[in-house]
Order: C-alpha cells, then structure tokens, then sequence
C-alpha cells in the first residue's frame, strides 16, 4: 500500500464524493450516488470539472451502457462505470502515484538495519 495523499470524503443528500489531495489541490475524486444518472447528471459532472479544458468521450460503442470514458485536452480522465460513478483522476494524480510507487520500490530494496 502506498500513500499518495489524503482523501476527503463529503456526503450530501445521495451523493458521496471522494477527493484525493496531492500537494495542497484535489488530483483525483470520485463521485457516487444511488440511482441511475441521467445524461445531463453525466454532463453536469464533466462541465464543473471541465477546468477550461475540453472533454472528448473515448468510450466503445458497444458498452456505454456500462462503461464510458473521456480524456480532457490537458490529459486528465473521467471514467463513469455503472454501479460505481464517476473517476475523475487528472496528471498530478498520476504523477503523484508514479513517485509515490518509485519511492516504496526504493525503500523496499534497502537491507533493513538490525
């Protein structure tokens, strides 16, 4: 397990979100509800979170029903999946991540001091 930053957890009415904090900014979240979402709730969560960049949807055709996907122009990624929501996971993130395993690999080769 590697620890990339801390995770906030906010709740209100049937929606939960999760925002992974890397260096002070959220990098990654993801946004749950119960029930079906709707098209414009799909369109709501990519336009807040558009940051001045464009979404194009990436998905296959054949599985929309389940699973669709989008790359923003500045790299960033949303994937919605049926019974899960919404992950928004963006370059700092990704970043982050690839340091955060470097270092455990690191760290794990060292012969511990006995």
């Amino acid at each position: 397990m590697v620890e990339i930053g801390t995770i906030l957890h906010f709740r209100q009415d049937d929606w939960i979100i999760y925002a992974h904090i890397v260096e002070g900014r959220s990098a990654r979240e993801r946004l749950a509800k119960s029930g079906e979402w709707t098209e414009d709730q799909i369109t709501l969560v990519l336009t807040a979170n558009a940051q001045g960049a464009l979404w194009t949807e990436t998905s296959s055709s054949g599985i929309k029903k389940l699973k669709r996907e989008w790359v923003r122009t500045d790299g960033a990624t949303a994937v919605w999946q049926l019974g899960q929501g919404f992950n928004l996971t963006h370059q700092a993130y990704l970043r982050a991540k690839i340091k955060a395993e470097a270092k455990a690999k690191s760290d794990s080769a060292q012969l511990p001091k006995i």
